[in-house]
């Protein structure tokens, strides 16, 4: 990775509220091309954020809840496929984009509601 690219991912994943920064992780959760991820996209990204977890001494995460979320969250056009527009649209796709890259923002996600501050947390 070179200096620019690097520079350019950090932008990214310090801006993921902005449509270029969805942009940039859209050319890299789209892995197939296809202008939609699916189910096995999300599985693919997701088992590496469970692993770091998981790593971490982070248990009880389940991709089929994980998933289910996801897609509530984009509210996608076409049942099970969601395109970079549905991520625009839905408001949410900068939690969604952090959900499937970036074990932290996921955990920070799930534990929202919990009341601990993850911004104390070391591990990550």
């Amino acid at each position: 990775m070179d200096y620019k690219t690097f520079l350019d991912f950090v932008l990214a994943m310090e801006n993921r509220k902005t449509i270029p920064s969805l942009q940039y992780f859209w050319k890299i959760l789209d892995v197939y091309k296809k202008g939609a991820i699916d189910t096995f996209v999300i599985n693919l990204f997701f088992r590496d954020v469970i692993q770091k977890l998981e790593s971490r001494e982070k248990f009880g995460f389940h991709v089929e809840d994980i998933k289910d979320e996801i897609f509530d969250m984009a509210k996608p056009k076409v049942p099970m496929a969601i395109t970079l527009n549905d991520l625009i649209e839905c408001g949410q796709g900068d939690i969604i984009v952090g959900m499937l890259v970036d074990a932290k923002a996921f955990f920070e996600y799930d534990q929202r509601e919990s009341g601990v501050d993850v911004d104390d947390l070391d591990d990550f």
